[in-house]
């Protein structure tokens, strides 16, 4: 017995060795980006269309393409820190920052108790200061000077790699460019939502905003609306494939619902579910939040302060309820670089895993005969 056990793990430890058998995934990937970065401007557009491989649901996305993500992407929090609340712009002006496109960040405590504030839940960091962190299972988005990271990152690792930005969110949706939305659910306890189970959260149709990296190292953020009849939002495992088709390797599911919001160029550009307090009927204001995503221009200097300007942040709707829009067309599809020796991935990015039972099987056939001898 004690010689088939020793044979057995002898035979576990070459497999992980040679890389043939890893039973588990890796909690996070590191990208290591080695080209030169690329200065380009932010692209945003507007598609609507099915969702891929899902004929019968249609989107309406708002996207915003940035450049290389350790340029382009960062953190902000309002003036006030994490526990105070702006619309995502706000944000942007009073901290000085020339943000091109900004968005809803991560979630927070929208309605604290009286000893409470909206503190943001998760991992937070903000062109390097720690606005907060958590040990729980959650998938976070950061970037180092020589690298981006995806994954289930804690206060730990934080605080060994020097972050510059990372936020968190609700759902690892993409992973080394497929759906991870199923692995997802069984590894992280969803313990950020609110709206019920780990599956009713998953499959909930809503607002939703998500942010992902393609394989040339370029930012992506997606606001997916959900305030008209036809486009009600999508669930997480329909938003991994509208990332996908968008061209992107990772990706996490943001704060969504009424929380969902996009500007460019200091306009609300999507519609949000949320109706102005105190506006004319029809009218829809971005939500208050705790963290925004902010994409720079790589034309701009990073942080250059901007002037303080009049910032239109409703959106009006037509008689019947729905948004008025420019073109009810969709628009071009991203067309990513292919993935080349710019990218350099470390040893903690994923590995190919063998199922349990393929494990199982191969221990029988190697030494099952073993068991039987008397």
């Amino acid at each position: 017995f004690c010689t088939l056990l020793v044979m057995r793990l002898l035979f576990l430890s070459l497999c992980g060795i040679f890389g043939l058998v890893s039973p588990w995934d890796s909690d996070y990937d590191e990208v290591f980006l080695a080209r030169a970065r690329l200065r380009t401007a932010v692209d945003v557009s507007v598609i609507e269309d099915r969702v891929p491989g899902r004929s019968y649901t249609w989107f309406t996305a708002h996207v915003a393409l940035g450049g290389d993500v350790r340029e382009s992407f960062s953190v902000l929090a309002p003036h006030g820190g994490c526990g105070a609340l702006s619309s995502p712009v706000v944000s942007a002006q009073m901290r000085g920052k020339t943000c091109s496109v900004v968005s809803n960040g991560g979630f927070f405590i929208p309605h604290p108790d009286a000893n409470e504030t909206h503190a943001c839940l998760g991992n937070a960091v903000g062109f390097g200061e720690h606005l907060s962190s958590t040990e729980s299972i959650v998938p976070s988005f950061a970037v180092t000077d020589t690298s981006f990271i995806v994954g289930y990152v804690n206060r730990t690792d934080l605080e060994q790699y020097d972050v510059d930005n990372a936020i968190s969110g609700q759902g690892w949706i993409v992973r080394n460019g497929k759906s991870y939305v199923r692995e997802a659910l069984v590894r992280e306890p969803m313990d950020l939502q609110q709206s019920g189970t780990a599956s009713m959260f998953t499959w909930l149709v809503a607002p939703r905003t998500a942010l992902g990296v393609d394989s040339a190292g370029r930012s992506i953020v997606a606001v997916v609306d959900g305030l008209e009849a036809a486009y009600k939002g999508v669930n997480l495992f329909e938003l991994a494939d509208i990332m996908i088709s968008l061209g992107a390797v990772q990706a996490i599911n943001l704060d969504g619902g009424g929380s969902s919001s996009m500007f460019a160029n200091r306009t609300l550009v999507n519609v949000p579910s949320d109706i102005c307090v105190g506006a004319d009927l029809g009218q829809r204001c971005a939500r208050a939040v705790s963290t925004a995503v902010c994409l720079m221009d790589h034309s701009e200097p990073r942080g250059s302060p901007t002037s303080t300007v009049s910032t239109p942040s409703t959106v009006s709707t037509s008689q019947s309820g729905s948004p008025a829009r420019h073109s009810h067309s969709k628009t071009r599809s991203f067309s990513p670089q292919a993935a080349s020796a710019d990218l350099l991935t470390s040893p903690r990015a994923a590995v190919p895993v063998w199922s349990v039972g393929a494990l199982l099987l191969t221990c029988v056939v190697v030494f099952g005969p073993l068991t039987e001898t008397r």
